[in-house]
């Protein structure tokens, strides 16, 4: 990530290539089944947690919020949570009230998660919030672009690294305030869906082209010192 080269250029005073982990593209055919039995919009969720620092505790007290003002909203909009340790969520789902439009479903294989990464109306990627972690990138931000689906990424700040990953491919929307989330969800609710993400914005970040990149800066050391 170009916060680690940052710190590693300091430390090694010499020049940092950012190679990201990127994505890879799945060796067999997905199931495209949807996973759910309504006609709702889902607002997914894949991964671990950790309090405090990738919470989910702005949005969905921003939902219970919105929720409050618009009866309509648990039979148009569902939020999934699929992983491992959802017990965090399961106390804020009570805490909030949202029993009846949050499911934490648990841990999911991994070629199911895929599926259902691909069927969901948008996906939830919530920003690392420690700014000492700045550069942290997981390997959800890249699995979530290879989903073909609008990213809907929730943090403090629109200027962090993954935050710019997301709009510069043009994959989603970046909210930092309870605000922000009500306007997207009374979009939701309008039945307008976020745009689906082109194939342009997307295709620098697979794994294959940033391994392009690695190599050919490895050629240009190599043919620099001879």
């Amino acid at each position: 990530s170009k916060g680690l080269s940052k710190r590693l250029e300091g430390l090694l005073k010499r020049k940092v290539t950012v190679s990201y982990n990127g994505f890879i593209k799945p060796q067999r055919q997905i199931n495209s089944t949807r996973p759910w039995q309504d006609d709702k919009i889902h607002i997914v969720y894949t991964g671990r947690l950790y309090p405090k620092k990738r919470d989910p505790r702005a949005f969905l007290e921003a939902v219970a919020g919105f929720r409050e003002a618009e009866p309509r909203f648990d039979d148009h909009i569902a939020i999934d949570f699929y992983g491992h340790d959802l017990l965090y969520v399961k106390s804020m789902t009570k805490e909030y009230g949202l029993e009846h439009c949050l499911t934490a479903h648990g841990f999911v294989p991994y070629d199911e998660s895929l599926r259902i990464q691909r069927n969901a109306g948008a996906l939830l990627f919530l920003d690392w919030a420690e700014e000492s972690a700045e550069g942290i990138l997981t390997g959800k931000l890249f699995e979530y672009l290879s989903s073909s689906r609008p990213i809907l990424c929730v943090g403090t700040r629109k200027d962090t690294e993954a935050a710019e990953i997301i709009l510069r491919a043009q994959c989603g929307v970046v909210l930092t305030s309870g605000d922000e989330i009500h306007s997207y969800l009374h979009e939701l609710l309008e039945q307008e869906p976020p745009a689906t993400p082109g194939i342009e914005g997307v295709a620098s970040y697979s794994r294959e082209n940033q391994a392009k990149i690695l190599l050919e800066q490895i050629r240009e050391s190599i043919y620099s010192a001879e």
